[in-house]
């Protein structure tokens, strides 16, 4: 920037400053959306994830009791 008018000195230092700011403030945005999407994944999402798959596995459990009787009760006609 050697031989240009201090003005345009000023202007671009006051440019970059802007820029530097509004990127520290979209960085604490983003980190602070990250923080949110991770309380949600722990403390509501997993849990109902693992209430599906205990939910799924009890009733493929009893599913699977039912048709191991049936075969029973069937092989015994």
């Amino acid at each position: 920037m050697k031989g240009e008018e201090p003005s345009s000195v000023d202007k671009t230092r006051a440019a970059l400053r802007s820029l530097h700011t509004r990127l520290k403030v979209s960085i604490h945005t983003v980190q602070s959306i990250s923080r949110r999407i991770e309380v949600l994944r722990d403390e509501e999402l997993h849990p109902q994830l693992m209430e599906l798959i205990h939910g799924y596995a009890s009733v493929r459990y009893r599913d699977s009791a039912n048709e191991k009787f049936q075969s029973f009760f069937l092989g015994a006609i």
